[in-house]
């Protein structure tokens, strides 16, 4: 049974939600390299996500689930760890 392609919006979903995958790994192992204890950050940020994937899927949306959980999630561990801790984003991205 052969499937049809992927069209182009969501292959680039697909390279977006990897983009910010890679950039909540680099969150985490600058942290690490900083003696940072990121896991309440990272608890609430994967638990956001979590729930707006579950949401978006009651809805029938995956495509959707996929983007905004990413996005979510690396926003929500981000400002964490802006204004919760008070660390400055420069720290980070250098």
């Amino acid at each position: 049974m052969s499937r049809e392609p992927l069209n182009l919006g969501k292959q680039m979903l697909i390279f977006a939600v990897g983009l910010v995958a890679a950039a909540l790994w680099h969150a985490i192992v600058i942290a690490e390299q900083m003696a940072l204890n990121l896991f309440p950050a990272l608890s609430a940020g994967l638990l956001t996500g979590f729930l707006v994937a579950a949401l978006c899927l009651l809805w029938k949306r995956p495509w959707w689930a996929l983007g905004l959980s990413a996005v979510v999630s690396y926003l929500v561990t981000m400002g964490y760890v802006r204004f919760v801790n008070r660390i400055p984003l420069e720290w980070f991205y250098q």
